[in-house]
């Protein structure tokens, strides 16, 4: 009905109505500023609708505004950011810090916990590094056996707990909605092998890390080595200054692709890589797109059991490894 008039988009969540309003043209003044024309305001977007007879309460109803709410969530489409309001930010802190003081160290119920997994899975919409410190309180949600008799949080719980406390404190705080493009190929493949090392391509370029210690300890597998050699990609990617884009990375662990999508892992120390890359990627506005490939086709596949490529095209990009990987891991 609205796009018969050509009123759209209109996106909707449930009986919330959220229309925006798209130029039709624009006047310049004497003194340089612009000012902008719409086919339709709120009144005649009112009217449009009048005939449907639809009881919309009030508060369901946003005006057109450069900088909308919708969903808790503050649109600037000026500066392109989106932000917690502040009503919801403090609800949230205040959410997060109730449980702490009364269930740092006694039972919770599966409910309490399972809304509180829900609330900061929205927050992840500003807080997109947020998306790790969930893994914590998803396993422990996955305990229960009976969803009416309380558990005891993990310290891992109330240790990602006191982050998110510590980020929903901030104030003023909004994340860049800055365009990252098409996914970009440049040609880049990651492998890791149990005996010898990791191996990366970029474009006509390698570089690899050989296990300096045994790595298969707490819980590291080889889904972590897979894990690990997307974190180094992403380290490269850094110190060449990429900023605003999406790039393409081939390897051939599911699991892993999997963790990068979700922006957590399962384990542990996959979860603590995918953490580390996040904070790399959202520093610089970007974001990996793993995609699968089959061992025999990986082009990293023989860099990461010891086969080097020629010297002239080693990757001469230093990167630091930090204190987590340094012990395992040395740069041939």
């Amino acid at each position: 009905m609205l796009q018969a008039v050509n009123i759209s988009p209109v996106p909707k969540w449930a009986d919330d109505l959220f229309p925006i309003q798209f130029p039709n043209g624009t006047t310049t003044n004497v003194d340089g500023f612009v000012s902008y024309s719409y086919p339709y305001d709120l009144v005649s977007f009112k009217q449009f609708l009048s005939p449907l007879s639809i009881p919309w309460h009030d508060s369901k109803w946003n005006d057109f505004s450069s900088t909308p709410v919708y969903l808790g969530l503050v649109w600037d489409f000026r500066k392109r950011t989106v932000a917690l309001t502040k009503p919801k930010r403090v609800k949230y802190l205040t959410k997060v810090n109730n449980f702490l003081s009364n269930h740092s160290s006694s039972r919770v119920e599966k409910k309490l916990a399972m809304n509180l997994l829900g609330t900061f899975s929205h927050v992840t919409v500003v807080h997109q590094d947020g998306r790790s410190y969930l893994s914590a309180l998803s396993a422990f949600i996955s305990t229960f056996t009976n969803p009416h008799q309380p558990r005891y949080p993990h310290t891992s719980v109330i240790k990602d707990l006191k982050w998110w406390s510590n980020k929903l404190s901030e104030t003023n705080f909004a994340r860049p909605l800055t365009s990252r493009g098409e996914t970009q190929d440049l040609g880049i493949w990651v492998d890791a092998s149990k005996s010898w090392g990791i191996g990366i391509v970029i474009g006509d370029e390698w570089d690899a890390w050989q296990w300096s210690s045994s790595w298969h300890t707490e819980g590291r597998d080889i889904r972590w080595a897979e894990a690990v050699a997307v974190e180094l990609t992403a380290r490269i990617l850094f110190k060449r200054g990429m900023t605003n884009a999406a790039i393409l990375i081939r390897g051939v662990n599911q699991g892993v692709i999997g963790s990068y999508g979700r922006g957590r892992g399962r384990n542990l120390h996959v979860n603590l890589a995918v953490r580390r890359t996040e904070v790399i990627g959202t520093s610089l506005n970007l974001s990996y797109m793993l995609e699968y490939t089959k061992s025999k086709l990986n082009r990293a596949d023989p860099i990461s059991r010891g086969e080097l490529g020629p010297l002239l095209k080693q990757i001469t990009d230093y990167i630091q490894l930090p204190e987590e990987l340094a012990p395992f891991l040395r740069h041939v």
